[in-house]
């Protein structure tokens, strides 16, 4: 898997069931324009957010309605904290009920 690239080339849903399937600790960096956001992995689930200012579920929902961006993935990488703990079906079923982006 690539350890970079853009969210035009692979999404962030998709991104995440690779990561949660590989059930290693893993951070996954997103950027867009001026915008900075974290996705971390461990054990097979997601188990912390940031966006910017934001942390926890704020953050998920505003980076899971990212189209665009790049990304870059971070093996071996423990959160800070933890302000979720969403397995991938948790975290797709999430996706579903989301309103459409503004």
């Amino acid at each position: 898997m690539p350890t970079h690239g853009t969210l035009d080339d692979i999404d962030l849903l998709t991104l995440s069931q690779i990561l949660c399937v590989a059930r290693r600790p893993t951070a996954l960096e997103l950027r867009r324009n001026a915008s900075q956001g974290w996705l971390y992995f461990e054990n097979g689930r997601v188990v912390h957010a940031t966006l910017d200012a934001l942390a926890g579920e704020p953050a998920l929902f505003a980076l899971l309605r990212w189209r665009s961006g790049e990304f870059r993935v971070i093996a071996h990488i423990y959160p800070p904290c933890q302000t979720l703990e969403l397995s991938w079906p948790e975290l797709a079923s999430l996706l579903l009920r989301l309103p459409p982006a503004p």
